[in-house]
């Protein structure tokens, strides 16, 4: 479960960091109740502390809102106002354009 929570963490999408928040305290019960059992030996809590030690929630998350905020804003920004159903469908594309770039973008 750990791989799957790693593999969604360069999804620029807050929903996806708000998943894989959900996902890792889902894998972590097991852990918690195997601590509360000691079930688990010195190494394999080494080994899973130096795999949790390697998440960095907090720059997943200044990503995530950086693309929350551009999505937000774009609107805004190229002037486009929705006058009909079909209308957004431009606004759209360039926020997947933009998401899509934002992940390639170094930190701030």
């Amino acid at each position: 479960m750990l791989r799957l929570t790693e593999a969604i963490h360069t999804e620029p999408f807050l929903i996806s960091h708000l998943v894989r928040i959900a996902m890792l305290q889902i894998m972590l019960q097991p852990v918690w109740e195997g601590l509360a059992e000691h079930r688990w030996s010195e190494e394999q809590l080494v080994a899973l502390d130096a795999k949790l030690m390697k998440l960095d929630f907090l720059a997943d998350y200044k990503l995530s809102m950086r693309v929350n905020l551009h999505i937000t804003t774009l609107p805004l920004k190229i002037g486009i106002g929705i006058q009909n159903r079909y209308s957004f469908i431009p606004v759209i594309m360039t926020m997947v354009a933009l998401c899509l770039s934002l992940r390639e973008l170094p930190g701030d």
